[in-house]
């Protein structure tokens, strides 16, 4: 028993309980039925599937299907529908995220006290347990499926990996950004085109019952709906709007850029790499994956605060690999938290108090940098350039 509470088991067991304990404060003292937000509209649709109607074709739901039904399939086995139900499923989501990153890692980290700061990192990050607990919004989901995807595709299970990847994409279409930087990691066409083929099968799999349901009806509900609403959050292009006055925004611009820009930063990635990512380093994989993710998020319509769960997920274990000493880990871990905290603080600023105010430009310019804050300092610490 005294070999047990000196062990990384126990501190693993008590993140554990921690993390489900603010978890649980958040949901019951400032959130359960009281901030209904988006979970009340996972609650509609879910409850409407479970009434028997078609999703698309007799409800509107901009999501991909697989949310929509986990949520029914969760009302189901627990017998009860309310948005407190659903934060709580999406918290313990959160405990599901925690376990898979420390069993992944506790095999390939030779110090500890690294792991324990991991696990600290997404147990106590607000951006997750705000998202989960408090907005009951769903990108916990897609994270740690993402995760896991990249997990397997670094263990040479590239099959499963694009399985897992085609539905990380069903529970988000954001999921999709981690395809381009996964195919680039392919070790030939033929694996390349293996991995897009499953993916693509995938998502066609579990999204033509809804397709052959609600005909164009899924395209206006879904793909219209994201492009033709207006600028949202602390976007550049609100941003813009906000301080030249324009009051609409050319719909197709915003898109173009980020074709353009994700155009010339994936080119001078395969370039720098000489079309092998070995060359640079494993590592170098999920460097290029965030940029290209958040990359896409800071150039587009809608930035909000649930699109850098994700990032608040991928960022600790993209540290924890990078091997340092103990000093330079513990100043990419601090200037991430801090990080997190700012990015969180801005939003619950724009999101409680300046609602009824112009927008918060101000906080549209520290969530940018802030964001790039961790980017920056593991692009050019001196521990990955030595693996080049």
């Amino acid at each position: 028993m005294q070999n047990f509470f000196a062990s990384p088991w126990f501190f693993f067991l008590i993140i554990l309980v921690l993390a489900l304990f603010i978890r649980l404060i958040v949901i019951f003292a400032f959130g359960g039925e009281s901030y209904r937000g988006d979970a009340a509209l996972y609650k509609e649709r879910a409850d409407n599937l479970l009434d028997g109607k078609v999703p698309y074709r007799d409800f509107i739901d901009p999501k991909p299907p697989l949310l929509l039904l986990t949520i029914a399939f969760w009302f189901f086995i627990t017998g009860s529908s309310s948005v407190l139900s659903i934060k709580i499923f999406f918290s313990l989501f959160d405990l599901i995220c925690i376990a898979i990153g420390y069993f992944y890692l506790k095999d390939r980290v030779s110090n500890k006290f690294f792991l324990h700061i991991f696990l600290l990192m997404i147990a106590l990050n607000p951006i997750i347990f705000a998202n989960s607990a408090y907005y009951g919004r769903h990108y916990i989901l897609p994270a740690t499926l993402l995760m896991i995807s990249l997990f397997t595709l670094k263990n040479g299970e590239e099959i499963k990996s694009a399985i897992i990847m085609g539905i990380a994409i069903m529970y988000t279409y954001f999921s999709a950004l981690f395809l381009p930087p996964f195919l680039l990691n392919m070790k030939s066409k033929k694996s390349l085109i293996k991995y897009m083929t499953i993916t693509l099968t995938t998502v066609l799999v579990i999204l033509s019952p809804f397709i052959y349901l609600a005909g164009e009806k899924y395209f206006d509900n879904t793909v219209l709906e994201h492009t033709e609403s207006g600028a949202r959050g602390f976007s550049v292009w609100k941003i813009v709007s906000e301080i030249s006055g324009i009051t609409s925004l050319e719909y197709n611009i915003p898109f173009l850029i980020q074709a353009i820009f994700l155009t010339i930063i994936t080119a001078l990635f395969i370039f720098s790499c000489k079309f092998s990512l070995k060359k640079r380093g494993m590592f170098c994989l999920e460097v290029f994956t965030i940029t290209f993710y958040l990359t896409f998020i800071l150039l587009n319509k809608h930035v909000l605060l649930q699109y850098f769960v994700i990032p608040a997920v991928f960022f600790p274990i993209l540290i924890i690999l990078l091997k340092t000493d103990k000093i330079p880990f513990l100043k990419h871990m601090i200037t991430f938290y801090l990080a997190s905290w700012v990015i969180f603080l801005v939003y619950r600023l724009e999101y409680e108090y300046f609602k009824e105010m112009p927008n918060f430009v101000l906080g549209g310019v520290i969530i940018y940098l802030a964001a790039l804050i961790p980017l920056i300092f593991l692009l050019f610490s001196k521990e990955l350039k030595d693996k080049k």
